[in-house]
């Protein structure tokens, strides 16, 4: 779990350097890495909680 939340982070951070490179917007950028960071850690937290209520409610 932890592993593809570092890939999916790298993934996005890496994307988010590419464009403000591009845009030569450093603080645009960064500001885009940190809430798509922010959404796709909270997407996983939300869909981590709901496999483990599953998981239990099927037990």
């Amino acid at each position: 779990m932890k592993r593809w939340f570092l890939v999916i982070l790298l993934v996005v951070f890496c994307i988010g350097f590419g464009k403000s490179v591009l845009a030569q917007n450093f603080f645009c950028a960064t500001y885009s890495v940190l809430a798509g960071a922010g959404v796709i850690s909270g997407l996983i937290i939300f869909v981590n909680y709901l496999f483990q209520r599953f998981k239990c409610q099927k037990q």
